[in-house]
């Protein structure tokens, strides 16, 4: 159905074609050919300017009308005959021309719908806030025109509470009314000015803005801004955390270096410097000066941990070497490093820290001198006062064949002789346990270990079941004694058992498992949390307490977690720098 304006069009053009041809026959009949003509422009050029090329196409019907109309009053020869013809060209002309422009007109029309629309959808959903300003009256007097949502989200206020009003009715509640300064020489000086960003704390919304303000050849100002303060109150955070970063670094003494691997440029800090003695600009000029100063022998490892997280099967390398300073003094490293960017599969960026660890090293080997001299003097002692208990049971051998009469003073020399074996075995104990962290950590298989552990005990009459895989554990060399221990335990207070089960998993933290578990009778729940403790049981006392200060010593804890009834279940946890499965 046609709107009412169409109809309106549509009738217009018909009436006067009608009144038109009307007018033609009257005035044909009176032998009239000045006049009438005229008429005809009306419908031809409404119908072209409103329906374009319909128009044109109505238009030519029109005018055929008016040139049949007027040859049935004439001849082919006749003079009115040929004005009749040059007009009816001039119609179609007119009707051509009218058509064109009004065509170029819709597009125009069309372009402007276009601008206006884009342009409303921009303020629409630009997320900087946008304000229009135009000039008032007086001076420095701006008058807002036209905001979008932004702004309003922005500053505060709603779109029709601002506009229409001047900038100094506002007074301060916004941040852009402390700008008629800014505003002024932009408006003056035409050149647009970018508005470092500044804290505003006595407006509606105090906080960080950002402003770029410029003029339209219309003469109309632009404000466009930003609410930076998250982006800002980021930026602080960020500053506060690298200067405690930096500062963490000075009170550790860690230097810390970026490296660019394809350029070979190096960025160091400080303390890097300081712990080799060369210059930023002398590490740069040879990046492999630092790396032609370490042993040869603790190159190898360097290069060894270096690769194999190249080919991406560690997070990162890690290694301790020696190092030569540019004053020629030898020093122990640690360093740990990192690739952090990638291209092509090729590494780009490795950071990664270094530390200094010359006087540990130093106290280490200071340690493992005391250590030596301490076992030494504890071989020494321990082998002279089993020398004197060996003489003092031959004596209370002797003395108990001289007291069998003297029941009170036999009873007496049975206490006396246990309390002198019970002392015996506590001094060869020790023996076993003289090393422990006297040597650094190694990697052990614990499939190896176990079934090492559990053949030297010789039980014929339990059957063994190792684990499966084939996983290595970061520990202690007495780790074989650890395995010995619990297995034993099991064949003293295990009752009559007839399994010993030892199994490996990674859980799902990354951290290692060892279960050794039994089928025997278990542990009461009451006595759990004490078996590990110094004295606790009916032999030394020493055994699991042991075990659990051999795992200590690299990290690795130990709980029972078992079923009374049913069996004991020992569970070890190992770090998962500790832990690692065989391929």
């Amino acid at each position: 159905m046609k709107n009412p304006v169409e109809i309106l069009k549509i009738a217009t053009i018909i009436a006067s074609s009608l009144l038109c041809i009307s007018v033609s026959f009257i005035f044909l009949n009176e032998n009239l050919f000045a006049v009438f003509p005229h008429l005809y422009y009306i419908p031809i050029i409404l119908s072209s300017y409103w329906y374009l090329k319909k128009g044109l196409f109505y238009s030519l019907i029109l005018s055929t009308i008016y040139l049949i109309s007027v040859f049935s009053y004439t001849t082919y020869y006749n003079e009115m005959f040929i004005h009749a013809l040059i007009r009816y060209c001039v119609f179609i002309g007119i009707s051509l021309v009218v058509v064109i422009l009004a065509g170029k007109e819709a597009e125009l029309l069309t372009t402007v719908s276009k601008s206006d629309s884009r342009f409303r959808e921009l303020m629409t959903n630009i997320s900087s806030g946008v304000c229009i300003l135009k000039k008032g009256k007086k001076d420095s007097e701006y008058i807002i025109d036209k905001t979008n949502l932004s702004a309003g989200q922005i500053e505060g206020f709603l779109t029709e509470e601002a506009e229409g009003k001047t900038i100094a009715e506002l007074k301060t509640k916004y941040s852009f009314s402390h700008l008629i300064p800014e505003i002024n020489s932009v408006f003056i000086s035409e050149k647009p000015l970018k508005i470092p960003v500044g804290y505003y704390n006595n407006i509606k919304n105090p906080g960080w803005r950002d402003y770029y303000i410029y003029k339209l050849s219309s003469g109309e100002i632009v404000i466009t801004f930003n609410d930076v303060t998250e982006l800002k109150n980021t930026e602080i955070k960020l500053a506060e955390s690298e200067e405690r970063f930096n500062l963490a670094l000075k009170s550790t003494n860690l230097g810390v270096w970026d490296w660019n691997y394809s350029t070979g440029n190096i960025e160091i800090n400080d303390q890097y410097s300081k712990i080799y003695g060369y210059t930023p600009e002398e590490i740069n000029n040879d990046p492999e000066l630092l790396r032609k100063n370490i042993f040869p022998e603790d190159k190898e490892l360097l290069n060894k941990s270096f690769l194999k997280h190249l080919s991406k099967k560690s997070d990162y390398y890690e290694a301790e070497f020696r190092n030569i300073t540019k004053e020629g003094h030898l020093i122990w490293v640690h360093i740990i490093g990192k690739i952090v960017k990638w291209e092509s599969g090729r590494p780009l960026r490795i950071i990664g820290i270094i530390m200094d660890i010359t006087e540990r090293k130093r106290d280490q080997e200071a340690l493992k001198t005391a250590n030596k001299k301490l076992n030494l003097l504890s071989g020494i002692t321990r082998h002279d006062i089993l020398n004197q208990i060996t003489g003092a049971t031959l004596f209370l051998e002797l003395l108990r064949d001289e007291c069998q009469e003297n029941s009170r003073a036999a009873e007496n020399l049975d206490i006396i002789f246990s309390a002198v074996e019970k002392i015996q075995e506590q001094i060869e104990f020790t023996k076993d346990y003289q090393n422990l962290g006297l040597k650094e950590p190694v990697w052990q298989n614990v499939r190896e270990i176990s079934c090492k552990s559990f053949s030297l005990l010789g039980y014929e009459n339990i059957d063994f079941i190792p684990c499966r895989n084939s996983f290595e554990i970061l520990a202690d060399a007495m780790l074989e004694k650890i395995f010995y221990n619990l297995f034993e335990n099991s064949f003293r207070h295990g009752g009559n058992i007839t399994e010993i089960r030892v199994s490996c998993f990674t859980d799902n933290y990354g951290k290692g498992k060892i279960i050794v578990e039994d089928d025997g009778r278990g542990i009461p729940e009451e006595i759990k949390d004490e078996i590990f403790d110094r004295g606790f049981g009916e032999n030394t006392g020493l055994g699991l307490f042991l075990t659990r200060e051999i795992l200590d010593i690299s990290g690795i804890t130990i709980t029972e977690n078992g079923i009374p009834g049913k069996g004991v279940r020992f569970e070890i946890t190992v770090p998962e720098r500790n832990w690692r499965e065989l391929k």
